[in-house]
């Protein structure tokens, strides 16, 4: 009996493997929906005919925007920079030469001299004018001193203002009258005004006027004048 117990499970578990092996077969066998089957084997990638031509492909520019990187068709080379020309710099004039100035010639010396003079006027009263002058030599120019002096007895008048008016020649000056005071009796000659102007050698044409504006011993005297040549040797 327990023989043929044995026997039973034996043949049991051989009929389950067979039916485990059998659906494991059937299963293996179907194919996959989900995953294609991806064949094997060699892959070959055709070489180029070296003997064939390869075609030119006319690339359209104008079709292709403005710096796409897809139009390499066509090379453009751009225009070189044009350089800048260097200025050509200015020649520096010549300096014009300094002349040499002409020196000046020594003036000529003036001689020494010595003359002088004198002159008055005549008013008809006791009231007149001298001129007094004297020629001289200064910083090698000749000149001339001219005192103008009235000539009076007992007389008095205060300064007058711009009143002694002097011409030499053609040059002309002008001074204040001092004042004078005096009570004597005899004939006084009083310094009113003195000048010290140009002269020139020969003949020198002098006038003098005093504009007193007064009177003397009841005279009316608006001006006093007196004129000479004097001659400068």
């Amino acid at each position: 009996m327990r023989k043929n117990t044995w026997y039973v499970l034996l043949l049991l578990i051989m009929l389950v493997v067979s039916v485990a092996v059998s659906i494991s077969a059937f299963t293996n066998d179907k194919p996959s929906a989900s995953a294609p089957e991806i064949p094997t084997g060699d892959v070959v990638i055709p070489q180029p005919d070296n003997g064939a031509t390869t075609p030119e492909v006319d690339v359209d520019v104008s079709a292709a925007p403005s710096g796409s990187p897809e139009n390499t068709g066509t090379v453009i080379t751009p225009n070189p920079t044009t350089p800048t020309p260097t200025p050509t710099p200015t020649p520096t004039p010549t300096p014009t030469p300094t002349p040499t100035p002409t020196p000046t010639p020594s003036p000529t010396p003036i001689q020494n001299v010595s003359s002088t003079g004198s002159f008055t006027s005549d008013t008809g009263t006791g009231l007149n004018i001298r001129v007094d002058w004297v020629a001289y030599t200064k910083n090698n120019e000749l000149m001339m001193k001219v005192e103008v002096k009235a000539s009076h007895y007992s007389f008095y008048t205060s300064a007058l203002w711009q009143s002694v008016k002097l011409r030499v020649n053609d040059a002309e000056f002008t001074a204040d009258s001092a004042e004078v005071a005096y009570d004597g009796t005899d004939l006084a000659y009083s310094t009113i005004a003195s000048f010290d102007v140009p002269a020139v050698y020969g003949a020198n044409s002098v006038d003098v006027v005093w504009e007193y504006r007064g009177s003397y011993s009841g005279i009316s005297l608006e001006t006093i004048e007196a004129s000479s040549v004097v001659d400068v040797k």
